[in-house]
């Protein structure tokens, strides 16, 4: 029995050699069992902001935000936990820490799996791709981690030590879960999978080196499989109860097979998803060798290939140096040798490029062409649309319903180039007519929205100038910048004397108001029975009879 006090010092020996005391593991464990306050609270609201900037990392590609995810991820603590419960015969610790585990993943999972649903684009990146398909090195990187989270554990008795380790294996642990969520949010089982099947490897290897390292520095020295009162002091009632009831069973009926009976355990639940993972690591393996092997070999010239292995399919890209049937004898061999090997959902393409002879030749023909001609410069904004305005004029007089000499002018606003304005002098084609007309041009100018400026002939009797003045006015203010002869026809003036009729009066009032606009070269004026105004493409039909004066004299009263 002296061996059991020999393997107590050698351990105590191997803790003070990396800093510690004996004392520090009933410090360290009782940390665990009796966390701080405001812990639990610290740890999902960690846990929600780290499943969240993972989630957006793996949907965007960034490196940057799964780091980020990284630096919050708590999830190594409570895997550092169970480790220690299992080390040192721990029910409550064991059970407690196994249960946020478990809560943890169902967490993760289930928030990675709404918001990639909430997410407007659901591609498979490269971050996504490359965990889904796990490898030794993921293996390996997760013991590594596994053995900085129990140093930095055994170095400080405060949370911040087990975060900070925690922080190193977050790549680890909740980017593939948020993978898995990410997989059930699009339909994607083969995803779902494969992430699932890297997270528990990286788990299995965090729990057997924790587990491990714990047991070489003497943490099997603290029996609380034989304490549980000290064990159980202020935890959760049902968390006592199934201790509660491991213990008994533990220290009546399996003794020393209760220390070592929840690892076995563990291992055997976890075994057949873990020696899933590892073959599909070895295969993954196999393949990788097997397509450097044949494209590395003196029998041909590989110019370039990649290899992409993720949980859904193998896509492997070759461009080989030679003709068709080389580029096809590859392919064959590639499949067959893959196909050996395991892989059913192979994408293989081999491009075959021409020789240096060929590509020489090929040169030399490109340098014989011309030189691309230099593009002309852009024509001006205002060029192109008086270029358009004068094919739609040509297009739309075509097509006219009457007399094309009816249509004076065609208008197009850059803003709004699908956007037309017809100046006629026929009568408003109206919303109807506007249709039929832009139905009829469409196969020549497009989707176009006519609107239309009439300037049909205006007409009143002598007694109603005043009222007639205003629309003439107005008329003749749109018709400033259009190439058209305007015809006005006015009621004589009375002679000017004292006493005038309430019509005399109108009408010289009438013509003052006139007299502004007579000198317009484009106005021929004419003495009538009536007030008229008309706006022709051609000259007015007759002489006028006599013009206005320059000045009308002033309206005198009654």
């Amino acid at each position: 029995m002296k061996i059991v006090p020999k393997i107590f010092r050698i351990q105590d020996r191997l803790l003070q050699s990396i800093g510690g005391a004996p004392m520090l593991r009933r410090e360290l464990l009782s940390d665990m069992l009796s966390p701080a306050p405001g812990n639990t609270t610290g740890y999902w609201l960690q846990l929600v902001i780290a499943t969240l900037l993972a989630t957006l990392g793996l949907a965007l590609s960034s490196t940057a935000v799964v780091i980020g995810a990284m630096l919050v991820a708590p999830l190594m603590r409570p895997i550092v936990e169970l480790a220690m419960g299992l080390a040192t015969g721990s029910a409550v610790l064991a059970i407690r820490a196994a249960l946020r585990i478990v809560a943890s993943v169902v967490v993760v999972v289930v928030v990675a799996m709404l918001m990639t649903s909430a997410l407007p684009f659901h591609e498979v990146t490269a971050e996504l791709a490359a965990r889904t398909a796990p490898s030794l090195l993921d293996l390996v990187v997760a013991g590594a981690c596994a053995l900085a989270a129990a140093y930095a554990t055994l170095r400080s008795n405060t949370d911040i030590a087990t975060t900070a380790a925690g922080t190193s294996i977050g790549i680890s642990l909740v980017p593939p879960l948020c993978a898995a969520g990410y997989g059930l949010g699009i339909g994607e089982p083969a995803i779902f999978r494969g992430a699932a099947l890297l997270f528990t490897a990286n788990l299995s290897a965090i729990l057997v080196v924790c587990g491990l390292v714990f047991a070489l520095l003497g943490f099997t020295q603290l029996n609380f499989l034989l304490q549980p009162e000290a064990d159980s002091t202020g935890q959760p009632a049902t968390t006592q109860r199934i201790a509660g009831v491991w213990t008994r069973l533990a220290a009546k009926r399996l003794g020393p097979l209760a220390r070592v009976l929840p690892p076995l355990l563990l291992l055997a639940a976890i075994y057949v998803p873990l020696q899933r993972a590892v073959g599909e690591i070895t295969n993954r393996t196999q393949v990788r060798q097997a397509v450097a092997r044949i494209l590395n070999s003196d029998k041909r010239k590989v110019a370039q290939y990649s290899l992409e292995q993720n949980a859904a399919d193998t896509v492997l890209r070759v461009v080989v140096v030679g003709d068709v049937s080389t580029a096809a004898d590859l392919e064959r061999e590639l499949r067959q040798q893959l196909t050996q090997l395991g892989e059913t959902n192979l994408r293989l393409s081999v491009w075959p490029v021409p020789t240096s002879d060929v590509v020489r030749a090929l040169n030399r023909r490109i340098d014989e062409l011309p030189p691309p001609a230099v593009p002309a410069e852009p024509e001006p904004p205002a060029v192109v649309l008086q270029r358009q305005s004068t094919q739609a004029l040509a297009a739309i007089r075509a097509a006219w319903p009457g007399d094309a000499a009816e249509l004076i002018k065609v208008s197009q606003d850059i803003a709004h180039p699908n956007q037309l304005q017809l100046v006629h002098l026929a009568a408003p084609l109206g919303p109807r007519g506007l249709q039929l007309l832009s139905k009829a041009l469409e196969n020549q100018l497009g989707p176009i929205v006519f609107t239309e400026t009439t300037f049909a002939a205006l007409a009143a009797p002598p007694e109603q100038g005043l009222a007639w003045v205003p629309e003439a006015l107005a008329m003749l203010a749109r018709l400033s910048d259009l190439e058209v002869n305007v015809c006005l026809t006015v009621v004589k003036a009375p002679p000017a004397t004292r006493r005038l009729t309430t019509a005399q009066a109108d009408t010289l009032t009438v013509h003052r108001l006139l007299a502004p606009i007579l000198e317009n070269p484009k106005l021929s004026v004419f003495e009538g029975t009536g007030w008229r105004l008309e706006v022709m493409r051609t000259a007015c039909p007759t002489a006028p009879a006599t013009a206005l004066p320059s000045a009308t004299p002033p309206m005198t009263g009654r």
